[in-house]
């Protein structure tokens, strides 16, 4: 995602100066075992996303929003996974989608 907004940078369809710059912090150091902190990143990537949104010309804030959305998304999911949560309503969309494709429900 960080690609894509240097990517539209580079483009010139975000402008590389103003609030955006100087709001764009370094990603959080990885954890105290020297791994990755995936949802710390991806809470990081929100933000940026939001920034960008915000500053973006109404016409790449559909391509901005998905991201957001599919970064949110993500977020959700991990911290659900995280608090152990065995939430009935996802388990029964995911054997729908699953149906959907034409595999077998777990």
């Amino acid at each position: 995602m960080c690609k894509l907004i240097a990517e539209m940078k580079a483009s010139g369809e975000i402008a590389p100066d103003g609030s955006t710059r100087d709001a764009t912090v370094s990603a959080p150091p990885p954890d105290e075992g020297g791994g990755q902190d995936t949802l710390g990143r991806l809470r990081w990537v929100r933000d940026l996303l939001e920034t960008q949104l915000r500053d973006a010309v109404p016409a790449q804030a559909p391509r901005l929003a998905k991201e957001y959305r599919e970064t949110l998304g993500e977020i959700d999911r991990l911290e659900a996974k995280e608090a152990g949560d065995d939430d009935p309503i996802d388990k029964l969309a995911d054997a729908l989608s699953s149906a959907m494709r034409g595999a077998k429900a777990p």
